[in-house]
């Protein structure tokens, strides 16, 4: 936002409800009235009626805010957007800062200085210029928290608790007891093997962080009754096509849990499960998996059979696209698995499957979207015989798009 064309009246590059003027060098902000948009063709607060206002990805990747819904926020990638949503406590995204943040640091959509009516000529509002604070409180995109880290973590001991620092792993480091890495730097140069162990029925908690690879090892072995919690945290640039899991391998049976919560892991690779192999406990929610590859199963994920553990592994608000495995390009399923909410896009199972392969029962539902995915035997899904696909009411998958033979199938 800036006044490099002069005085005049401007829409605002984020937010569609909002515009600002510019007066001898001066930027002063405004509000148009709710359910109306700025449409910068006539200069004028419009009806959303009248004037669509959408978002496009500029050139530079990135994290942008959603110009419609202030909770909502996209990842750019190749100029291809992909919607993620704020928590509930902080519920509007903060272009300043890139962040999710509170209302009170951020108040989005609001101003001190309000429209008269939906057609009434911009330049007749008095002007006020609105500010905010952000603050390090802020939960944040995927990632760690403002300039990269520098000072070194000290693992010596070990702590219970690394955070604000970048921590390099040469060699395969052991954690046996519980740990919690907040605000950290991860950068691993092992090779054929994993960077971390988590042992000794202890947790491993990760919040805010990037872990970068160098495409030799997979980040992080889970190891039986152990388990690994995951939240805004970005991963990146993990395993070789010969590994199981090129950035997690938990598959060490019940007493093995798995929670990934707004993360963000691109660029993986492994033999199975380009991201994951799970036979354990799973739970993701509101995260994305981009351009990972498996050479056999699951571009993204092989949800391993767990032999009866009585647990549903889930999906929820996820996004998967151009993951690329020969089965499954996103997701290998052996077990029970529910898929709520979840969009895959442009993934490719170069034999079988093009967006999941179906080994176990499978449920999907909560108005699932499946676009441009590709196989030769199942766009969409692929069903080994004898197994569940059950469907529910708000998701579409055309038979065509569904490989396989003798699959037992529910529509809800």
């Amino acid at each position: 936002m800036g006044c490099d064309e002069g005085d005049g009246t401007y829409a605002d590059p984020t937010f569609c409800e909002m515009f600002y003027q510019c007066r001898q060098g001066a930027i002063y902000t405004f509000s148009c009235p709710r359910t109306t948009v700025f449409n910068h063709l006539i200069k004028l607060c419009d009806s959303s009626d009248n004037y669509i206002c959408e978002f496009k990805c500029p050139l530079e990747d990135g994290v942008y805010a959603d110009p419609k819904h202030c909770g909502g926020f996209f990842f750019c990638r190749d100029r291809v957007k992909v919607p993620m949503s704020c928590p509930e406590e902080f519920p509007v995204f903060n272009p300043e800062v890139r962040v999710c943040d509170t209302t009170e640091n951020y108040p989005c959509g609001k101003s001190n200085v309000t429209a008269t009516t939906a057609t009434t000529a911009a330049t007749t509002t008095t002007a006020v210029t609105t500010t905010s604070t952000p603050t390090t409180t802020a939960a944040p995109v995927p990632g760690y928290r403002g300039p990269e880290p520098t000072d070194p973590c000290d693992f010596a001991g070990p702590p219970s608790k690394m955070s604000n620092c970048k921590w390099t792993i040469t060699t395969t480091e052991t954690s046996r007891a519980d740990l919690t890495l907040e605000n950290v730097l991860v950068e691993c140069t092992v090779a054929g093997t994993h960077c971390v162990e988590v042992t000794g029925s202890s947790t491993l908690t990760i919040i805010s962080s990037t872990l970068r690879g160098n495409q030799a090892g997979r980040f992080v072995a889970v190891k039986a009754n152990c388990h690994l919690a995951m939240s805004y945290v970005l991963v990146t640039r993990f395993g070789t096509l010969s590994l199981y899991g090129g950035v997690i391998e938990a598959n060490y049976g019940s007493g093995t849990s798995v929670t990934l919560d707004h993360v963000d892991m691109n660029n993986n690779k492994a033999k199975n499960g380009g991201c994951v192999v799970i036979q354990g406990s799973l739970s993701v929610n509101s995260s994305i998996f981009t351009e990972n590859t498996a050479a056999e199963k699951g571009g993204a994920f092989f949800v391993g059979d767990c032999q009866g553990c009585g647990f549903t592994q889930s999906f929820i608000d996820c996004t998967f696209e151009r993951n690329t495995a020969k089965e499954g390009g996103a997701v290998y399923n052996r077990e029970d698995t529910a898929i709520s909410s979840s969009t895959f896009i442009s993934n490719t199972g170069s034999v079988k499957g093009g967006a999941i392969y179906g080994d176990g029962k499978t449920t999907i539902n909560g108005a699932s979207v499946f676009q441009n995915n590709v196989s030769p035997d199942g766009s969409i899904y692929y069903c080994e015989a004898m197994t569940k696909l059950i469907i529910g009411t708000h998701t579409t998958i055309p038979s065509g798009a569904i490989g396989g033979t003798m699959c037992v199938l529910t529509k809800l």
